[in-house]
């Protein structure tokens, strides 16, 4: 139920000689709409697996707002040495690999720290509160999609919560401080039409749209 994100050809036939058989390639860093939601019709989690911190940092953001509209949970592991995972599987076994994918850390959790570290020179609390906002913003741009309903935007809320230790309450007036910023629509609410055709990729056999 969890698919394994690589960036090209040769990282994913690694991966399948390796009995790793749910590994997938995009063929770059940069996932699109249309390839998270066609893996959302066969399962609901991912990790994705880059070999330098650049991507890696791009491919958090992106994962964010690409995968939390269409509940697709995200996890990011970066390959030791920032080796690709070809050349990692041709010097280790199939058990030193899976310590990898263990190792992944949630997109957003990654994002905080990512966040926070930019922030940690000044340990005022004023700096804090910029990262807090800035991360918060983040997150409450990809769930002003009218596709997060409100239970998967409170349990979204309870997990930055506890990331940035503070109460969900503020988590949520922060997301509607950025909503508003945005014209002020609510998930429930309905969405202008897009100026560019949506994605008609179907949803799989027995799950709903």
């Amino acid at each position: 139920n969890e698919a394994i994100l690589v960036e090209g050809y040769m990282d994913c036939l690694a991966l399948h000689q390796a009995g790793f058989t749910q590994a997938v390639a995009p063929l770059g860093t940069a996932l699109t709409e249309a390839q998270v939601a066609l893996l959302r019709r066969y399962c609901d989690a991912a990790v994705l697996l880059f070999d330098s911190d650049a991507a890696g940092d791009a491919a958090a953001e992106r994962a964010i707002r690409l995968a939390v509209p269409r509940h697709l949970s995200v996890r990011l592991a970066r390959i030791p040495g920032a080796k690709d995972p070809s050349d990692f599987l041709a010097a280790h076994d199939a058990a030193a690999f899976s310590d990898v994918l263990n190792s992944a850390v949630d997109a957003l959790e990654l994002r905080w720290l990512q966040t926070r570290k930019r922030f940690e020179a000044d340990a005022s609390g004023a700096r804090r509160s910029e990262a807090v906002v800035e991360f918060v913003n983040l997150v409450a741009e990809a769930c002003s999609s009218k596709a997060v309903d409100e239970i998967h935007r409170g349990l979204i809320a309870n997990q930055i919560g506890r990331l940035l230790r503070i109460e969900p309450e503020e988590v949520h007036r922060l997301m509607r401080r950025t909503e508003k910023r945005l014209g002020g629509r609510r998930p429930t609410e309905p969405a202008a039409p897009p100026t560019t055709p949506p994605v008609t990729t179907g949803p799989a056999d027995g799950e709903q749209a």
